[in-house]
């Protein structure tokens, strides 16, 4: 059954396609900015990761408008930081729009993809440059106002001259409120007037407002509430995604590298420390070269899997990444180690293969724990190969004379190794589930893809010991066709135990960031000024912010700014609800990541105190960052 097994899974995985791997190292800041508009030409193109990168001749290609690479050189890391990547640029680059290719590997060997754009306007037009100057400057209603009664007519001032080019009012159910036409007073150009068509109901309301100047648009919303706030409603962000386009030929080697390397090792360590020569010892020797034949072949497909993956990158720059080497050192290491006779010095260099797994997932990036992270890996991947090596290497090296003895004498010993090893499993696996998502709840875990791995790998986990426990109570006695009944259960455990490990070759591909939610930090003090946030539901939705201080009387005026890394910024002014709370409502997180938010506290004494937060919605994010 295991071999028929094994077949319909390579005879699946035939016809999966190769897949992209998500991104596990963000760029945390760029210059050029992204849809900048730049007075000057660059000299040269810089980028910042969250994480260490490795890259190659391609990282980094620079087009014009005409599809010409205006690059000079190749990319290169800052010695002194491997997080940074700059190349340089031709000199004086004309004016126009350019374009920037990135594609780096994170030290973990996940692929980072992305182009953002950026204009060079040697001389400005007078368009650009009102542009450059537009801004919303108030409205009325007052943007974080609660109004006693409803207000006849909406009014905006901008900066500049500009044409309206939208106008929308949402009621809290983000539900189109009838207004009359936006129209300009004639005695300021820079004021548009939007009378209401009705009376407003008690509640919170958003203006949309989007003007233009030239061809190039500005969308703003501010908030008011009529008599009382409410927290604005509406669908929840869905990316659309289907879980199956993460199932695809490079997850199906994990799974036979987990499969087939756990099980060798495993099966070396029960050989050698319980089983001690006994049982058909000619099986084993056909079965241990079997499982060698079958790991060196599966490192195999993991390097022409990842080549495939990178394509356009020549082998010289693709053997010089971090977890090809890995790959590379384990096929040696497995070589010598089928070589060696010496069985001690055999299971040595096992162990370093097995702890190349470790080196090479989630646990090789700093932000996911470094050196303790790869620590409890390896313990976790032990643990994990003592349980299915035993299992395998008790189907395949149980004797036919005089089962019941052998099983009854090799089989408790064994039991309290697994023992063990499932104490092990679940302890080194929730410390490395925290580590990865230091903050998370069921939600979250459900909200991505990877938690939801997580939670079916807990659940067959669970299967797994409930079978366990019964083979040891079974072990105990001394019945009448023992041997029957334990290979009958010893082979539906192997067939969750290849479900487990298929789910554990899924779980290295998708991100644990995905299923982390959590403001950091909840509440800190700056200047004197503590401030305390709360956000409900922090999910990619409409949410409510509420914002408390510790000194309610000194703080006059609060703004919140928001901000992503991709140039994305959005403040609006808090509504006050006296005693120091503050709140805001409305689509500030509307897609899963990583979000900044900056208080801005505006003091009686006239000074500003900033308290930066840093906020992760949990979620599937899409691929391009």
């Amino acid at each position: 059954m295991i071999k028929k097994l094994l077949m319909a899974f390579l005879l699946v995985a035939a016809f999966i396609p190769i897949s992209t791997i998500e991104a596990h190292s963000p760029i945390e800041k760029r210059s050029p900015e992204s849809d900048a508009i730049l007075e000057a030409a660059p000299s040269k193109i810089e980028l910042f990761f969250e994480e260490p990168v490795e890259i190659h001749r391609s990282s980094i290609i620079v087009r014009n408008e005409q599809q010409s690479e205006v690059q000079l050189g190749m990319p290169r890391l800052d010695p002194g930081d491997t997080r940074h990547m700059m190349i340089d640029l031709q000199k004086v680059l004309p004016s126009g729009l350019y374009s920037v290719f990135i594609d780096v590997v994170a030290i973990d060997g996940h692929a980072l993809k992305e182009k953002y754009d950026f204009q060079i306007k040697l001389k400005e037009t007078t368009y650009e440059q009102r542009f450059e100057k537009l801004k919303l400057e108030r409205t009325s209603p007052e943007d974080g106002t609660i109004t006693k009664a409803s207000p006849r007519k909406i009014e905006v001032w901008y900066s500049e001259e500009a044409e309206m080019d939208y106008f929308g009012l949402l009621n809290d159910e983000e539900q189109n409120v009838p207004t009359e036409i936006p129209a300009m007073d004639p005695n300021d150009p820079k004021h548009f007037i939007i009378n209401l068509n009705q009376e407003l109901p008690p509640g919170t309301y958003s203006i949309h407002s989007q003007v233009k100047i030239g061809d190039q648009k500005k969308y703003d919303i501010e908030y008011f509430a009529v008599q009382q706030f409410t927290a604005i409603s509406g669908p929840a962000y869905s990316f659309g995604d289907s879980f199956l386009k993460h199932i695809q030929l490079l997850q199906w080697t994990h799974w036979f590298s987990y499969m087939t390397l756990l099980s060798l090792v495993g099966g070396y360590l029960i050989q050698l420390f319980i089983i001690r020569n006994s049982g058909n010892q000619n099986r084993w020797r056909f079965f241990a070269n079997v499982l060698y034949g079958a790991s060196i072949a599966a490192l195999l497909l993991e390097v022409v899997a990842n080549k495939v993956q990178y394509s356009e990158i020549i082998w010289k720059d693709f053997i010089g990444f971090y977890f090809v080497r890995i790959l590379v050192a384990q096929i040696v290491l497995l070589l010598i180690s089928y070589i060696i006779v010496w069985n001690r010095i055999k299971l040595l260099l096992l162990f370093s293969v097995l702890l190349g797994l470790a080196l090479t997932g989630h646990t090789a990036a700093p932000s996911y724990g470094g050196i303790w992270s790869v620590t409890l890996d390896f313990i976790h991947l032990l643990s994990v190969s003592i349980w299915i090596g035993g299992l395998l290497t008790f189907g395949v090296i149980a004797p036919k004379e005089n089962t019941m003895e052998w099983l009854k004498e090799k089989g408790k010993i064994f039991s309290k190794w697994a023992l063990v090893s499932m104490i092990l499993i679940p302890i080194t696996g929730i410390l490395m589930t925290i580590r990865f998502v230091p903050s998370f709840s069921l939600s979250s875990m459900l909200s991505s893809y990877w938690g939801e791995m997580l939670l079916t790998k807990g659940i067959l986990f669970i299967g797994i010991i409930a079978i366990g426990a019964w083979q040891r109570r079974i072990l105990g006695k001394w019945a009448a066709g023992i041997a029957a009944h334990f290979r009958k259960w010893l082979r539906i455990e192997l067939v969750i135990a290849a479900l487990v490990l298929f789910a554990a070759g899924v779980l290295v591909d998708l991100s644990p960031k995905d299923a982390e939610e959590g403001i950091y930090p909840q509440t800190q003090t700056v200047k004197g000024v503590q401030a305390m946030v709360q956000i409900s539901p922090l999910i990619a939705a409409p949410n409510e912010i509420t914002i408390r201080f510790n000194e309610p009387s000194d703080i006059q005026r609060v703004i919140v700014k928001f901000s992503t890394t991709t140039g994305w910024i959005v403040e609006n002014s808090a509504f006050s609800f006296g005693n120091g709370e503050y709140k805001l409502t409305g689509y500030y997180f509307h897609a899963p990541g990583t979000m900044n938010m900056e208080i801005h506290a505006y003091r009686s004494d006239g000074t500003v105190v900033k308290l930066p937060y840093k906020i992760q919605v949990p979620g599937i994010m899409p691929p391009n960052i």
